[in-house]
């Protein structure tokens, strides 16, 4: 796999182990993912409190997202998980 060098390093290294065909060299754990030096500025707890806003509005209506996936009824509750950010 190869990954632009005009991306930084910390960047690339963080995609490589995300992308890693090996499952054992593969970076799976979500406290590691978080810990990696790519990742270190993020405030989670910002993240879990929904109090972070986006950079980016999609307008989901005048994308190019298939209309059944429009019109599926979910919960955001339903993905909450907190210990997943701790």
């Amino acid at each position: 796999m190869i990954i632009s060098n005009e991306i930084s390093a910390p960047l690339r290294d963080l995609l490589y182990k995300l992308l890693n065909k090996k499952l054992e060299k593969r970076l799976c754990d979500f406290s590691e993912i978080k810990a990696h030096k790519w990742l270190k500025d993020v405030n989670w707890d910002m993240h879990l409190n929904k109090a972070v806003k986006s950079p980016i509005t999609i307008d989901f209506y005048s994308s190019n997202i298939h209309q059944e996936f429009l019109e599926v009824d979910v919960d955001p509750d339903a993905f909450l998980e907190d210990e997943i950010f701790k």
